[in-house]
């Protein structure tokens, strides 16, 4: 019985797959198992014939003769593939081989004793970034003085520090005499407020730093500043005689709360 494939009917009957099987629907016609190949599904002549008569297609005449139905291609037998695999084998281990030579380093090459005693002979000769004194020889007496970089000039001011510690006392710190024992709110701290020009409070609900303004007299006024989310903030704080503890508590206290 010939038999054709399903492509081969769509060729056949000129039509597409999707249309072939609606038309099988239609005509109550199952699918057929090729008997060598179980995997491939076909149709016989006769249901091609009576889908062209029902549809009123012409069907080609060389092309019905023949089964169109390929055969399977026979698979290779144990032997044949083993020997695919050692070959396939031994290309990947070429390939390995190939790639640890392209990646492997030049050998180092060490200079020779001739050459170590020329470098030795070479270094003993005064470079252009050495002096020379009139008679040949480097100069090794002269010292030369130290330029530091922008960068390493640039240093910040250290200013005082008023802090609140962990005892309940507030700890002055100068830069230059140290730790000071002055009582907030006492003349003698008043009087070393008027001797400084800037410093920096550390309170119990916040921070800031405080500065003179840039009016003259013995009673220039102070301003607390501080810096929040690249934003700077400036309060003023009154002159040195109102610079008292609860002042700054409360100032630093109002930075904070923009913190929040």
């Amino acid at each position: 019985m010939t038999t054709f494939p399903l492509l081969t009917c769509c060729e056949l009957l000129s039509i597409d797959p999707k249309t072939l099987r609606n038309w099988l629907r239609q005509a109550n016609m199952s699918l057929q198992v090729h008997p060598t190949d179980r995997r491939a599904k076909c149709l016989s002549m006769e249901q091609v014939q009576h889908l062209a008569a029902l549809h009123h297609r012409a069907l080609p005449s060389n092309r019905t003769e023949t089964s169109s139905v390929s055969e399977p291609i026979p698979l290779p037998d144990e032997a044949t593939r083993l020997k695919q695999i050692a070959y396939l084998e031994a290309q990947m281990a070429s390939f390995h081989q190939q790639l640890t030579q392209l990646y492997q380093p030049p050998p180092v090459m060490l200079p020779t004793p001739a050459q170590q005693k020329q470098i030795m002979l070479q270094e003993d000769v005064p470079t252009s970034a050495q002096e020379v004194s009139g008679d040949g020889a480097p100069d090794t007496g002269r010292q030369y003085s130290w330029i530091p970089l922008p960068a390493e000039s640039r240093r910040r001011r250290v200013v005082p520090l008023i802090e609140y510690g962990a005892a309940g006392t507030y700890v002055i710190v100068c830069p230059q005499q140290g730790e000071l024992l002055l009582a907030p709110d006492t003349p003698a701290w008043f009087a070393w407020l008027a001797s400084i020009s800037s410093f920096r409070f550390v309170g119990k609900a916040g921070r800031l730093g405080a500065c003179r303004g840039y009016d003259q007299g013995p009673r220039r006024t102070w301003y607390a500043y501080r810096t929040i989310h690249q934003r700077d903030y400036k309060h003023y704080l009154g002159t040195t005689d109102h610079l008292t503890i609860s002042c700054l508590e409360h100032m630093a206290a109002t930075f904070q709360s923009y913190v929040e």
